[in-house]
């Protein structure tokens, strides 16, 4: 009766110890750069990866509506075979995201390609 409890408990615990350390080791690094020299500014680009952000493109939604597709297929077969139930849920949330990035797909306009249209004058 109390092992439910105590999983839940050893799992969250497990979580919240992996949050603060990535946030302790985040804080450092920060650190290390401002006494190094780095502007606030560059700090900030650094630790959020401002420069490296994708925009939402037809292949990025195309390609993370896969994998969900695919996390998500196989979550909801394998939590499938202990029977029906809530925890299907941790299959079925994916699947049903990756079925919508997939809509997503068709829906976007396609994306402009600068380069092709510079070409074309030349």
């Amino acid at each position: 009766m109390m092992l439910p409890v105590v999983l839940t408990l050893i799992v969250a615990g497990f979580i919240t110890v992996i949050v603060v350390i990535s946030s302790y080791f985040s804080y450092k690094e920060k650190e290390m750069l401002v006494k190094h020299g780095v502007d606030p500014e560059g700090v900030r680009k650094i630790a959020y990866k401002e420069e490296y952000l994708e925009p939402i493109t037809k292949l990025t939604s195309l390609r993370s509506a896969v994998t969900l597709i695919a996390v998500g297929g196989a979550l909801t077969i394998g939590l499938g075979l202990i029977g029906v139930g809530p925890w299907l849920l941790g299959g079925l949330i994916p699947l049903f995201l990756g079925i919508g990035r997939l809509i997503l797909y068709y829906i976007l306009p396609d994306d402009k390609q600068e380069g092709k249209d510079e070409n074309k004058d030349a």
